[in-house]
């Protein structure tokens, strides 16, 4: 029964995971509360805006390695080596999700942790 139920949730995952994203509103986070000039403004809502689209472009990039995995794990048809190989996309994609995630973090951890306003 395991082996059934796992492909289901992670299929159903990964269906579901750009409506999330799309959902989601995304905004780049918390602007710092200070005397901007409009020059600074504009910068900061350039950056936000750059920011914001390479984020975007991140989770699909996920997204579309992920799908890669799935039909990397269709394609092997129960041979070890194909198998071996679909792992380790997911694996590898996993990894980078998660370096992903901290590396758009640690700006704001620094920011508002490190050094409060």
């Amino acid at each position: 029964m395991s082996k059934k139920v796992f492909p289901i949730i992670f299929t159903s995952i990964l269906l579901l995971l750009p409506i999330v994203v799309v959902a989601a509103g995304f905004e780049a986070g918390p602007r710092p509360a200070s005397n901007l000039t409009a020059d600074n403004q504009w910068l900061t809502g350039v950056i936000t805006g750059i920011i914001s689209f390479l984020w975007i472009l991140f989770i699909a990039f996920a997204i579309i390695m992920f799908i890669v995995a799935g039909f990397q794990f269709l394609s092997a048809q129960g041979e070890p080596e194909g198998i071996k190989k679909a792992q380790k996309s997911i694996l590898w994609g996993a990894i980078g999700i998660f370096l992903g995630i901290v590396a758009f973090l640690l700006p704001f951890v620094i920011r508002f942790w490190v050094f409060p306003v």
